[in-house]
C-alpha cells in the first residue's frame, strides 16, 4: 500500500460528495411539491422514468471515478487488481446466478398484474436469499481452484490471502442486495424508478466515504470489502421503511408451486444473463490465470470510464420497459415507435462519446492514476481507446434485449447469447495468451457485432429489425466532424479539446436536419404542451 496523501482535491472531493444529501433533501422536497404525474402523458412518464434516475446514476458514476482518483494513488496496482477480480466475481456472476432472472421477470409480471405484487414478492425473495446461500461453497471452490491452477500454468499466481477473504466477505453482501433489487423491481413496474435511484444515491454517499476511512486507515482490500456490506445493507433498512409506506409492508409467505411456476419462464433470462457476462467479463479470469492481479487492474482501469456511460442503456430501456410489455400485447404500431425512438436516442449518445473517449484516452488514463503511474501508461490508455468502440453496438443489442423480453421471447434469443459467449471465450482463449489486454479490448468489441448478427434471424421473424443506417448515418457524420475539431484544438489543450466537442457535435447535428417533426412533438408532449 502506498502512503496516503489528502490532497486538497480529495479534500474538495469529500466537501463535495457531503454536499450532496442537503441538496438531494432539497430536490427531494421540491419534486414531492410541485411534480404531478400525468397518466395520459406517456413521453412525460418515460422520460421521468429515465432522466431522474440517469441523471442521479451519473452523478453515482462520477463518484465513483472520483474515488477511483484516490484509489490507484493510494493502492498498489496488484491491490487494486485483488479487488476488482472480487468485484466482477460476485457481482457480475455470483449476484447474476443469485438473481436468476427474477428481477427482469417481476417487474413484467407486476407491471401487467399489481395485484399480485406481494406474492412475487415474497417468493422472489425466498427464492434469490436460498440461491445467495449456495453461492459461499461456489466461492470457496473457486478459490481453490485458482490456487491449483497456480501449480501447473506459467506466470500464473494463486489468489492472496487478502484478494480470497475479500471474496468470501462480499458475498455477504448477496442476502442484503437481494432484497434491494427486488423492492426496486417493485418500483419500476410502478414505473417510479426515481425512488431506489434517490436511495442509491444517499448510500453512495456513505459508501465513498466507507471505503475513504478503510484505505486511509490501512485497512485495504479487505477494508474495501467490508465497506460494501455496510452500504449495501443500510440500502435494505431505507428500502425497507420505504417499501411499508409506498407500497406494502413485507410479508413472507412461501408458495412452492407458485415460486416453481417462476423457474419456467425465469430460466433463459438467468441464463441469458450469464451469457453475458461471459462474452463481456469472463476476459478477466482468463486473463488472471495467465496473468497476475496488476494485469487486472491496467485492464479493468478503462472500465472505471465506460462504466460511467453504459449506464445509459439501462436506465432507458427500464424506464420504457413496462409500456414497451404493454404495447406488445395492446398496441404494435406504439410500440415500433417507441422502440426505434429509444434506439435512436441511445445512438446520438454513443458515437460522440466513442470518438471523444478515443481523442483523449491518454489523459483520461492520466486523471486517474497519475502522471509517473508506469502501471497503467501505455496501456489502459490503448485499451481503452478500443473498448469504447463497443458502444454503440452494446446500446442497440441492449434495446433489442428488453424488446424481444416484452414480446416474450426470452427463450428464443438464449440462442444468440450461446453464440455471443462462445465466440468470446473461444476468441479470448487464443487472443488473451498471445496479445494480452489488447487481445481482450478487441474480442470485446467483436463480441457485440457477433450478437447483433446472432440476433437478425429473430428480428426478422419478428418483423423489428431496427432501421440501424437511417438512424447512425447522421450522427456518425457529426462525431466525426467533432472529432475532426477536437484534433485541431487538442494542441491547445486537452479540456478545450473536450469543451468545444459537445457544442460541435450539436451543430452538425442540427445542420444535417436530425430533429425532425417527431422529435419535436416528443419535446412538447413532455412538456404537457400539445
Amino acid at each position: 500500500m502506498q502512503d496516503p496523501e489528502i490532497t486538497p482535491s480529495i479534500v474538495i472531493f469529500l466537501l463535495g460528495t457531503a454536499a450532496f444529501l442537503p441538496l438531494l433533501f432539497l430536490a427531494v422536497f421540491l419534486w414531492h411539491r410541485y411534480y404531478r404525474d400525468d397518466p395520459g402523458n406517456t413521453a412525460r412518464r418515460v422520460v421521468k422514468n429515465s432522466a431522474v434516475p440517469g441523471v442521479i446514476r451519473i452523478i453515482i458514476r462520477a463518484m465513483d471515478m472520483a474515488f477511483a482518483l484516490v484509489l490507484y494513488r493510494w493502492l498498489e496496482a496488484d491491490a487494486v487488481g485483488q479487488y476488482d477480480f472480487a468485484i466482477v466475481l460476485v457481482v457480475q456472476y455470483f449476484a447474476t446466478i443469485a438473481d436468476f432472472g427474477l428481477g427482469t421477470l417481476l417487474t413484467r409480471e407486476v407491471a401487467r398484474r399489481p395485484d399480485d405484487a406481494a406474492k412475487y414478492f415474497s417468493n422472489t425473495l425466498l427464492l434469490r436469499w436460498g440461491l445467495s446461500l449456495l453461492m459461499i461453497p461456489a466461492a470457496l471452490l473457486l478459490i481453490g481452484t485458482y490456487d491449483g491452477l497456480s501449480t501447473f500454468v506459467d506466470g500464473s499466481q494463486p489468489l492472496s490471502g487478502d484478494g480470497a477473504t475479500a471474496i468470501l466477505i462480499l458475498c455477504l453482501t448477496l442476502f442484503p442486495a437481494a432484497y434491494n433489487n427486488v423492492v426496486t423491481a417493485l418500483f419500476n413496474a410502478r414505473e417510479q424508478m426515481e425512488i431506489p435511484a434517490a436511495v442509491e444515491l444517499v448510500t453512495q454517499i456513505v459508501s465513498v466515504f466507507a471505503r475513504l476511512a478503510a484505505v486511509l486507515l490501512g485497512f485495504g482490500v479487505i477494508g474495501l470489502a467490508w465497506a460494501a456490506v455496510v452500504t449495501t445493507t443500510l440500502t435494505s433498512i431505507i428500502l425497507l421503511l420505504l417499501q411499508m409506506r409506498v407500497l406494502f409492508k413485507p410479508q413472507l409467505q412461501w408458495d412452492w408451486s407458485f415460486a416453481r411456476g417462476l423457474f419456467r419462464p425465469a430460466f433463459p433470462l438467468l441464463l441469458n444473463s450469464i451469457l453475458v457476462n461471459i462474452a463481456f467479463t469472463f476476459d478477466i479470469f482468463i486473463l488472471r490465470a495467465v496473468e497476475s492481479s496488476e494485469a487486472i487492474a491496467q485492464y479493468r482501469m478503462p472500465y472505471r470510464v465506460i462504466n460511467v456511460v453504459l449506464i445509459l442503456a439501462p436506465l432507458l430501456t427500464n424506464a420504457i420497459f413496462p409500456l414497451l410489455s404493454r404495447y406488445a400485447e395492446q398496441d404494435r404500431q406504439a410500440f415500433q415507435r417507441a422502440y426505434r425512438l429509444t434506439m435512436q436516442m441511445l445512438l446520438l449518445a454513443a458515437f460522440p462519446i466513442a470518438v471523444g473517449a478515443t481523442v483523449l484516452a491518454t489523459d483520461m488514463v492520466i486523471l486517474f492514476t497519475g502522471d509517473e503511474s508506469a502501471n497503467y501508461a501505455g496501456v489502459s490508455d490503448y485499451a481503452l481507446a478500443i473498448l469504447i468502440w463497443f458502444l454503440p453496438l452494446s446500446y442497440v443489442n441492449g434495446v433489442i434485449q428488453y424488446v424481444l423480453i416484452a414480446l416474450n421471447r426470452q427463450q428464443a434469443i438464449t440462442r444468440a447469447f450461446i453464440v455471443m459467449a462462445i465466440f468470446n471465450l473461444l476468441a479470448n482463449l487464443i487472443a488473451i495468451p498471445v496479445f494480452g489486454i489488447f487481445g481482450a479490448s478487441v474480442v470485446t468489441v467483436l463480441t457485440e457485432v457477433v450478437l447483433y448478427m446472432a440476433f437478425l434471424p429473430l428480428l426478422r421473424r419478428e418483423q423489428v429489425v431496427p432501421p440501424l443506417l437511417s438512424l447512425s448515418w447522421r450522427p456518425v457524420l457529426a462525431a466525426l466532424g467533432m472529432g475532426g475539431v477536437m484534433v485541431l484544438v487538442y494542441p491547445m489543450g486537452w479540456l478545450l479539446a473536450a469543451i468545444a466537442a459537445p457544442l460541435v457535435y450539436a451543430i452538425v447535428l442540427w445542420l444535417l436536419g436530425t430533429f425532425g417533426e417527431e422529435e419535436r412533438a416528443l419535446v412538447l408532449r413532455v412538456l404537457g404542451r400539445s
